[in-house]
């Protein structure tokens, strides 16, 4: 039986989304990073292959609502673009690789519209 979905933020309902849809490659908190990383410790089993190509959100903290590529990933470290706020220790990160992060916020996004002025659409946070 799939996990119910927890989040009351649009970027959690994503994240909670793309677990659904068995298309997350990876999610947390970042350690640190800067305007074109993400440095995570948990990568550290992680390779180049496993996580080159797919995309990133920013879903909570610093840089919330940055959306864009992996470039390439090194150790800990994914090298994205493209790049802006500099990440921090409260960025919370999705990796997908099926789908484009703004697919999933679109698809919410028009749920919410379709459902109307339910108890969700009032919970939901927009911050990105």
């Amino acid at each position: 039986m799939p996990t119910p979905l927890v989040s009351v933020t649009l970027g959690g309902i994503v994240r909670d989304l793309a677990r659904l849809m068995n298309d997350e490659v990876g999610s947390g908190t970042a350690d640190s990073g800067a305007a074109g990383t993400i440095v995570d410790a948990k990568f550290t089993d992680d390779d180049d292959s496993r996580l080159k190509g797919v995309w990133f959100l920013i879903f909570a903290g610093t840089a919330n609502g940055r959306v864009g590529d992996v470039l390439s990933f090194t150790g800990t470290t994914a090298t994205i673009e493209p790049t802006g706020t500099a990440i921090a220790s409260t960025s919370q990160y999705l990796f997908t690789r099926a789908f484009h992060p703004d697919q999933y916020v679109r698809a919410v996004v028009m749920a919410q519209q379709l459902i109307g002025r339910s108890n969700l659409k009032e919970r939901i946070d927009r911050s990105i």
